[in-house]
């Protein structure tokens, strides 16, 4: 099973992408209500407090000294997942449209669970108030500019991002969409460009090839088709499932967009 959570608490974003509880729900799943003692058996015997942020967040129940998963886990209907598929991809002009409908997919739950199998979407997304840059995914940690940034702000350690990691570092995003914003311009006005460290990332982004030819979408557009109250309407992991299995029809395993505020382009 995959849990997906979506928090602003950093401690608890910490403890949820950690080794232990990842052991600690395999088990939850797999038993059925085990005794503290026998979990400690499985993970430790330092196992109290982590568990008791567990508890606090609901995120782990408690009952009658018996702990089991405080969160849902999710069944997918894959006929309605495939008919909504077939639709998006006989609406849409251009693959860009689908980062633009996950933009608007809703957050409804803290955290569920999903089947490891199931086809899933991650969306990523950092801006500088004038320049947005959106990436969707099919897994969560893919070489995108977006999820880039955001990886920074776990613990984890992916070799997909080491080389860019090497490259520019945990620079600032703020100061770092400014400079990019700066590239995207003068590329499209033709001008002459300096190498430089945030050029080259985003060639390593795909973003941009050597020849300074755009890889990625731009557009100021809002996209919402006719149909898309119905699709917002469908639960958070229900639409992430969809826009999923689009890339996968598409043959994407991302997408990456460019959005400014003003047209530039």
């Amino acid at each position: 099973m995959k849990v997906i959570f979506e928090t602003d608490d950093e401690q608890l974003k910490v403890l949820l992408r950690s080794t232990f509880f990842k052991e600690l729900v395999d088990i939850l799943n797999k038993q059925s209500q085990p005794t503290l003692r026998q979990l400690k058996t499985m993970l430790g015997e330092k196992i109290d407090k982590r568990l008791g942020q567990l508890i606090k967040h609901g995120i782990v129940q408690r009952e009658n000294h018996r702990y089991s998963l405080g969160f849902p886990v999710l069944e997918f209907d894959e006929r309605v997942i495939s008919v909504w598929i077939e639709r998006i991809l006989s609406e849409i002009d251009e693959a860009s449209q689908v980062v633009l409908l996950a933009k608007l997919v809703k957050r409804d739950e803290l955290i569920y669970g999903i089947p490891s199998d199931q086809t899933f979407s991650y969306t990523h997304v950092v801006t500088n108030g004038e320049l947005t840059i959106l990436s969707l995914s099919q897994e969560e940690w893919v070489l995108t500019l977006p999820a880039y940034f955001n990886y920074l702000r776990t613990d984890e350690s992916q070799q997909v991002f080491s080389e860019v990691q090497r490259l520019i570092g945990d620079v600032n995003i703020q100061y770092y969409l400014d400079q990019i914003q700066v590239i995207l311009e003068k590329i499209d006005n033709g001008r002459k460009l300096q190498p430089s460290v945030f050029l080259e990332s985003l060639e390593k982004f795909g973003i941009v090839d050597d020849s300074l030819v755009l890889l990625s979408p731009v557009t100021t557009e809002k996209w919402e088709p006719y149909w898309l109250e119905e699709f917002l309407q469908l639960s958070e992991g229900i639409q992430r499932a969809i826009l999923g299995g689009v890339l996968q029809q598409l043959g994407k395993t991302s997408l990456t967009l460019i959005q400014f505020e003003e047209q530039l382009f």
